[in-house]
């Protein structure tokens, strides 16, 4: 049931039951209600509704968190399905096909739960594991030469780079995965500097001197 089904269910189920009270407090007074007799029954099934429509906020509010919690775990889930496969791809060096038919089965919800950047990203690992691996298979086939170094070198600086954004992946999904993002109903995260801005900040902050 979604958040929209739960609020109109649960209006209906307030307005209905307003009415009711009110109906059967109305045929169990006296026909000759007095001016306060009417009060007294408005200001009961004012209470009623404000009682009732406590209720219908407090299991929206809920069912919010729950969507909430829903699509951290989901996002959660796909942080990790990445983490282990540029792990691989980084620094064991090692991807067989079954880790990429495992990425792109984890990963297929990616462009609903987070935003193009992330897209980009994932599919970025994705393309320079699979050249680095092409690579690798070209050369260890190659004889002794400047062609196999050629290839060695590219092979090196592709594997650099998936290096690079392991060391960053954290940092990537960070402002989908914390704490605020889900707790404060802030979907989506604010746009901040590009990541490629806050890693070069880092980098130079982190340069010898």
């Amino acid at each position: 049931m979604t958040l929209t089904n739960i609020v109109t269910s649960t209006n209906t189920v307030t307005l209905t039951n307003t009415v009711t009270l009110t109906n059967t407090l109305t045929q169990i007074l006296p026909v000759q209600q007095t001016s306060g007799m009417t009060i007294i029954v408005g200001l009961i099934s004012a209470l009623i509704a404000l009682i009732v429509g406590g209720i219908a906020w407090q299991q929206f509010s809920l069912a919010k968190e729950k969507f909430r919690l829903d699509m951290f775990e989901k996002r959660f889930d796909v942080y990790k399905a990445v983490e282990l496969f540029l792990f691989k791809a980084a620094v064991t060096r090692v991807v067989t096909n079954e880790d990429f038919g495992e990425l792109n089965k984890s990963t297929q919800t990616l462009s609903f739960l987070f935003g193009d950047d992330i897209t980009e990203f994932v599919n970025k690992i994705r393309n320079l594991t699979r050249d680095a691996r092409f690579l690798k298979d070209e050369f260890d086939k190659m004889p002794q030469g400047e062609e196999r170094k050629a290839k060695y070198k590219n092979y090196e600086a592709l594997q650099w780079e998936l290096y690079d954004a392991n060391n960053f992946l954290q940092l990537k999904f960070e402002p989908y995965l914390k704490f605020h993002t889900w707790k404060y109903g802030l979907i989506w995260p604010e746009k901040k500097k590009p990541f490629k801005l806050i890693v070069n900040d880092i980098r130079n902050d982190t340069k010898p001197l």
